[in-house]
């Protein structure tokens, strides 16, 4: 129950955090808010060598707030999502090597790496500013290397949480006011179950 190390601090809130497969590093990124409401920072993402708490490297151009950041299976990129972009970074090089285009501008709340490897789930949906109308509530499954949508899940609510099972085949998504929906990844007939709070 002790406290192991400190990894330092971001300028602004922590909105998401990642280990890597194997333990080695972790990723943390920041939304650009400070918790006072106060002045918008530079969103960045860091990486920190987990058994020394180093900082490996720095990521910082996202051009909107990041709300998630995972490993993809090898940990040689990490998928980070916020704003309007998902983006895979090269984490050799630590430049933004491809983004995942949904098709229009819209809101990434959450995303995920299958197991497998073979799929990136995002979460989207929200308003541009307050009193604004909410849109594009769905999930999209994208192919991990082509980064192509091969399938768009209609939700009623934006998504803010979403996993994929270990066997890959279920991609699991949660909205903003409590429904869960449970959708099969190709292969499989793309029903869903509803769970309302």
């Amino acid at each position: 129950g002790r406290e192991v190390r400190s990894l330092g601090e971001h300028t602004a809130s922590v909105g998401s955090i990642s280990f890597s497969s194997d333990g080695r590093w972790v990723a943390t990124g920041s939304n650009g808010m400070t918790a006072s409401g106060g002045l918008y920072q530079v969103p960045t993402i860091r990486l920190f060598e987990t058994a020394t708490g180093r900082e490996w490297t720095q990521l910082s151009a996202c051009h909107k707030w990041v709300n998630t950041v995972v490993f993809s299976r090898n940990n040689k990129r990490l998928l980070s999502g916020g704003g309007y972009e998902l983006l895979w970074w090269d984490l050799a090089s630590g430049t933004v090597k491809h983004q995942f285009d949904p098709g229009m501008r819209t809101l990434v709340n959450c995303a995920a790496v299958s197991p497998n490897g073979a799929w990136v789930a995002a979460g989207y949906g929200g308003q541009d500013e307050p009193g604004a109308p909410i849109e594009d509530c769905c999930v999209r499954l994208f192919d991990a290397e082509s980064r192509a949508v091969v399938a768009r899940w209609e939700h009623k609510e934006p998504v803010h949480a979403i996993a994929i099972s270990h066997d890959s085949r279920y991609v699991l998504a949660g909205e903003e006011r409590g429904t869960l929906r449970l959708w099969q990844t190709p292969g499989r007939q793309n029903a869903h179950n509803s769970f309302a709070r």
